[in-house]
């Protein structure tokens, strides 16, 4: 099994916001907005469970959004087993794998979550994606 460790979600000063496992950069995370291509994350308020609130704009006009940050295939069992699969026998071979393990992770369900937000019609947009 994968290693237990703290997820981290960084917000820069240049509105950016990445998330962290450990010591393991996984993802930069953007907030699509109808104006302009991303939001800039100013701040980060609230946290309860896995949901924060991201405060985003700037600081004369801000704006708080409610978000939850995962890696888990909600959607999908197939891709949820794929993925455990592929990180049991990362793991095993080492950090560098792992690296490699969460990069494929991130971009599969960053990959299905972008199609489902462009109305896509598929059965198993996980699965597809991956």
């Amino acid at each position: 099994s994968l290693p237990n460790a703290r997820d981290i979600l960084l917000c820069g000063v240049q509105g950016s916001t990445a998330l962290y496992r450990g010591n393991i950069h996984l993802v930069d995370i953007e907030i699509p907005s109808p104006t302009k291509p991303v939001l800039p994350v100013i701040g980060l308020e609230h946290p309860v469970h896995s949901r924060i609130d991201a405060v985003c704009g700037n600081p004369s006009a801000k704006t708080s959004i409610r978000i939850s940050c995962s890696l888990s295939s909600a959607r999908s069992s197939v891709t949820a087993t794929a993925l455990a699969t592929l990180g049991s026998v990362m793991t095993a071979r080492g950090e560098g794998y792992l690296q490699l393990y969460f990069a494929i992770r991130s971009d599969c369900l960053r990959f299905a979550q972008s199609r489902v937000s462009l109305g896509s019609t598929n059965a198993d947009i996980e699965w597809e994606s991956f």
